[in-house]
């Protein structure tokens, strides 16, 4: 028997018309780890594949990139320890993510027993019953001649026991009394619309995790609204969050392979994406990236495009802290910049979620140490955090009233990042997605929800209201009221 192929104990014979014939039996693993393999036998991928070496774009044929293999092996630990079987990937449009989830279950049911035993692997698609029909008409690509399978129509296809059915999101009834599920999966989660509260769509989806000892897989590019079941499992806190979360934009897609020295993107192909209006969403995961009414897509994508160093040495640049206070139920967020060339640079930006009030001056404390900062602004609202800042950190610190100087605020940074006059960086995309994201209130401030709280948003206004024009100011500009 060929190098990589199942062992005998799982091959199978059934009688035909009094000729025994041999079941077909499938390579036991799914990447071989060699881009350059010319045979079928050394894994499942190159098996499909054959003789190409992997899927074609642009005239490439591409093999199992690093990313792709990170998600794989994730999954393979689910054979071992079931806590392993949960996981959710937030992704760039074009990864090839979809097609490596459809190839990876047509591989397990045509291989693992756990999946003839449960017999159904559910797939959800959105509302679109067209995305259904292509879902199965991709694994049937993938199976050609390759895989033994029975053809069950549009949305479901049969492999020895295992059936392999697409439901769309809005059909969720018809899943719920199905007795064996080995797998569920979901595509493009964030847009499981038509249902008034999309969470019952994980609420089905997790519940064969008692019933079954299912695998749960979610993907989806970002949504159009930073809400719903998907965005909530990205928002869980470490510790609370039972899905394995994998982020996988633009940047992994550039990666190169080590051996072929191909990429699923291109330089040029990015370059193109970025023009798009739709780019931030599509590729860097910012939710809801084009229902602000406040900061303009266009002025962000500026502000955020210079990749700049950032360092914890003071010399002689003009630093400054500003922090946001929120407990329990609301957040806390910190902004820190710096003077480059007549201009602010963002060198720290984070929200903190459900802490404490001496933690989180630890926190600030640890902040100012690391990037040298004794001069800092808060939120007036937060006396304690502030009195503690002036006496047990000894900082220099400026409170600024959000509710009194929230609109002034507001418009003096949207006027900064309108004209260009100011920079973000590119890795701190949940402060780009709140200000990307925030529309007006009925007041003229910010309008806070739970899908955007604003929080890293107020501290970078507070931040650039105290440099250029709060008491206590670091510039030679002041406030005449």
């Amino acid at each position: 028997m060929p190098k990589g192929f199942v062992s005998e104990e799982t091959k199978r014979f059934i009688n035909v018309e009094g000729k025994v014939v041999e079941k077909k039996v499938y390579p036991e693993c799914f990447w071989c780890y060699n881009p350059l393999s010319e045979t079928e036998s050394c894994c499942f991928w190159h098996y499909i594949f054959y003789p190409n070496g992997g899927p074609e774009r642009d005239g490439i044929f591409h093999p199992c990139y690093k990313y792709e293999q990170e998600i794989i092996e994730y999954l393979d630990q689910g054979k071992l320890d079931s806590a392993k079987k949960m996981m959710c990937v937030y992704k760039a449009t074009g990864l090839g993510l979809t097609e490596l989830i459809l190839m990876w279950i047509l591989f397990k049911a045509a291989t693992d027993p756990f999946f003839q035993q449960n017999e159904d692997v559910v797939i959800f698609t959105g509302p679109n019953i067209e995305l259904a029909k292509k879902l199965i008409e991709r694994i049937k690509q993938f199976a050609n001649e390759r895989v033994e399978y029975e053809d069950h129509g549009m949305y479901k296809i049969q492999i020895g026991k295992a059936n392999i059915q697409v439901y769309p999101s809005n059909n969720i009834d018809a899943v719920r009394g199905i007795p064996r599920v080995s797998c569920v999966f979901g595509d493009e989660a964030a847009f499981f619309t038509g249902l008034k509260d999309d969470k019952q769509i994980r609420t089905v989806g997790e519940r064969y995790r008692g019933k079954s000892d299912s695998y749960v897989i979610w993907v989806s590019t970002a949504g159009d609204f930073a809400s719903g079941f998907f965005y909530d499992i990205k928002e869980e806190p470490d510790a609370a969050c039972s899905y394995k979360r994998f982020e996988m934009y633009e940047d992994r897609g550039l990666e190169k392979d080590s051996v072929t020295g191909t990429s699923i993107f291109s330089d040029e192909y990015i370059d193109e994406a970025r023009k798009l209006p739709s780019f931030p969403q599509e590729f860097q995961g910012i939710w809801g990236a084009n229902i602000g009414d406040i900061y303009s897509t266009e002025a962000l994508d500026l502000v955020t495009d210079m990749d700049y160093e950032i360092d914890y040495e003071l010399g002689s640049k003009n630093r400054l802290g500003f922090c946001d206070p929120g407990f329990g139920s609301s957040q806390f967020g910190i902004c820190l910049t710096e003077m480059r060339d007549n201009m602010p640079y963002v060198i720290y930006s984070k929200s903190y979620k459900r802490q404490s009030a001496t933690a989180m001056v630890k926190e600030i404390g640890r902040l100012a140490d690391l990037f040298g900062i004794t001069k800092w602004g808060c939120d007036k609202a937060n006396p304690e955090i502030i009195k503690d800042m002036r006496e047990t950190l000894h900082l220099n610190v400026t409170a600024i009233s959000n509710k009194e100087s929230g609109r002034k605020m507001t418009v003096q940074a949207a006027t900064k990042v309108q004209k260009n006059k100011v920079r973000i960086h590119p890795k701190f995309l949940n402060l780009k997605k709140q200000l990307m994201t925030i529309t007006f209130g009925k007041n003229g401030q910010p309008n806070k929800t739970k899908d955007n709280p604003f929080d890293e948003g107020d501290s970078f206004q507070g931040n650039l209201y105290l440099r250029f024009s709060g008491s206590g100011h670091l510039s030679i500009q002041y406030d005449t009221e």
